[in-house]
């Protein structure tokens, strides 16, 4: 087996964090599936799953290099070299082998149970090692004794598997719908295995409530509340799309089955199916084309770059579609619709050519921002047609801030020319020159990129809100948005950046500056003379030195601007 090797020199594991960006992050390799096969310090071994082909990735880390391997047939940085280090980098565990004060926080987790969490060099007495995907703690000296005999492997939050006179029992999840409301029921449950490690009878429901109490992550509560809720026959006050993500992030590693219901109304060992929860979004393709009097609409989902008809797709348990034994969630009511017309109405839709324009304007544009629209009788822009509207020439990013109750969304948005884009959503660009032709524009993704990928940064929850997926907006809560410490630096960059910012000042209530406080001095001197004129500046305003000293002396963090607006002190200006 060869690999090709890739070294890297500007990762820095002690600073590395889910939040980390580097410029050769993909966010499209997100839907990869990286898992930690063999781990020990400084060097990690990974599966990583692409279109149902597994390739081997490896990870060595030697001050002040990283170097990556693969055993793809690719040169270079390749993807899956890629995907595993962005997986390695949102997963506190696995990093703690490659920085070493994650690894004695990590080492304590054991040390604890021999009395030893205060010593300072844990690594004397212990090492951590993952083999199989598993978490496992060793001793260095076998005689070392811990007062509860601790196994020294990490113990999951599965129930202890309890030997009954009869055989083992085992736990797993079974996706089913009420038999009465035949909405989704999610069930945790339990029965003995056969040798080839599938489910047999007798199998019993799993009592998931007092589980929720047992939990030591907030992932582990997350998953035995959803599985509690989605267990009951009326599901009340449930929150469907963050439940499911909760069951599908499957912190416990169980295994899923699909239960037949059209078998029997009973779940048997004879009426479940394995299958993969996958959280892995979709994207929806249409393909729009005249032909004589009609419009044909075909339709597409690609999930890892492989294309799968829309007509050949049936949604189940209303919440999910099942290629062979993977079952993806479809978390937009637009996309279940979709796939539901096609599956009744065959391999494309006939639009006659009257009633197109209502059609565009009432289904089609409503789902614009979320489904790639490929009109193939629109050509795309000549470049006389595009330096004619400016569509290049007169780009410009903006982020839009408008209320929502107590939040504040941020809407990023390019302009170009004269229309106006979100950047976050799928739409498309249509013009239409002085000879009344209509053509097609390309968006420029690696700007519009750019201005996300630097929102990304600007703070934690951003980054969440993109995985969910589910906005064409990023949001925060009024009192984190309006923290100085946060929105000045975020201004300041956003400025810096070239976006301009629209309705700051009229969120409720605010009179903040968005602007820094700064201070310039220019020196004006003649032949026997020179004098200095002093001015603080937030962006065009200005103060005058006596408010300044005034609001210091006060200790005021808040200086009234003539525009009325409150510029913020920097707090080492009081301190002074």
């Amino acid at each position: 087996m060869e690999f090709h090797q890739y070294t890297l020199t500007d990762i820095d594991f002690t600073k590395v964090s889910r939040y980390s960006y580097f410029p050769w992050m993909d966010l499209t390799l997100a839907h990869f599936q990286v898992n930690a096969m063999e781990m020990e310090v400084n060097q990690a071994t990974f599966q990583v799953l692409e279109n149902y082909t597994d390739f081997e990735v490896m990870i060595i880390h030697t001050l002040p290099t990283t170097a990556v391997f693969c055993n793809c047939p690719q040169t270079g940085f390749c993807r899956h070299q890629k995907a595993a280090l962005g997986k390695l980098f949102t997963q506190e565990n696995w990093l703690a082998f490659f920085d070493h004060n994650r690894y004695q926080h990590l080492l304590k987790k054991v040390a604890a149970q021999y009395g030893l969490e205060k010593e300072s060099s844990l690594e004397n007495y212990f090492s951590a090692q993952i083999k199989a995907g598993k978490l496992e703690f060793l001793l260095k000296d076998k005689q070392l004794t811990s007062i509860d005999d601790f196994d020294l492997v990490e113990e999951s939050l599965i129930p202890k598997k309890v030997k009954t006179t009869a055989e083992q029992q085992h736990y797993f999840v079974v996706l089913t719908r009420n038999r009465y409301y035949k909405n989704l029921q999610i069930l945790l449950c339990q029965a003995p295995m056969t040798k080839s490690g599938l489910p047999k009878n007798p199998i019993s429901a799993s009592e998931s409530q007092s589980r929720i109490w047992q939990s030591s992550s907030i992932e582990e509560m997350q998953f035995y509340t959803a599985v509690y809720q989605f267990s009951q026959a009326v599901q009340q006050d449930i929150e469907i799309s963050s439940s499911l993500k909760a069951v599908a992030k499957n912190p416990l590693h169980l295994d899923f089955y699909l239960h037949d219901y059209e078998k029997s109304d009973n779940i048997t060992a004879s009426t479940l199916s394995p299958v993969q929860f996958n959280l892995n979004k979709g994207e929806i393709k249409l393909f729009i084309t005249k032909k004589g009097a009609f419009y044909t609409i075909q339709g597409e989902i690609h999930i890892h770059t492989i294309a799968y008809n829309l007509q050949d797709l049936v949604v189940l348990l209303d919440h999910f579609i099942l290629i062979k034994n993977q079952l993806f969630l479809i978390e937009n009511r637009f996309h279940l619709k979709l796939i539901r017309l096609f599956g009744n109405k065959g391999e494309q839709l006939l639009i006659h050519q009257r009633k197109f324009e209502e059609f565009n304007r009432l289904f089609l544009e409503q789902i614009a921002h979320s489904v790639e629209l490929n009109f193939k009788d629109i050509p795309k822009a000549s470049k006389p047609q595009l330096k004619e509207n400016l569509y290049y020439q007169d780009m410009q990013p903006f982020l839009f801030l408008e209320e929502s109750e107590d939040f504040v969304n941020l809407i990023p948005v390019m302009r170009y020319g004269e229309v106006e884009i979100p950047i976050l959503s799928k739409r498309n660009i249509f013009g239409t020159d002085s000879k009344g032709t209509q053509f097609l524009v390309d968006r420029k993704r690696e700007a519009e990129t750019k201005v996300i990928s630097l929102l990304l940064k600007q703070h934690p929850y951003f980054q969440e809100q993109m995985d969910e997926g589910s906005f064409q907006h990023f949001y925060l809560h009024r009192k984190y948005f309006l923290d100085s410490n946060w929105f000045l630096d975020a201004f300041e960059e956003w400025q810096h950046q070239g976006i301009q910012i629209i309705g700051f000042n009229t969120l409720r209530g605010n009179k903040l500056s968005r602007f820094k406080g700064k201070i310039h001095v220019e020196v004006l001197s003649g032949q026997n003379w020179f004098n200095a004129n002093i001015q603080v500046k937030f962006g065009p305003k200005s103060v005058s030195l006596k408010k300044l000293e005034k609001a210091v002396r006060n200790r005021s963090q808040f200086i009234t601007l003539d525009d009325g607006t409150q510029g913020i002190l920097p707090q080492q200006w009081l301190d002074k």
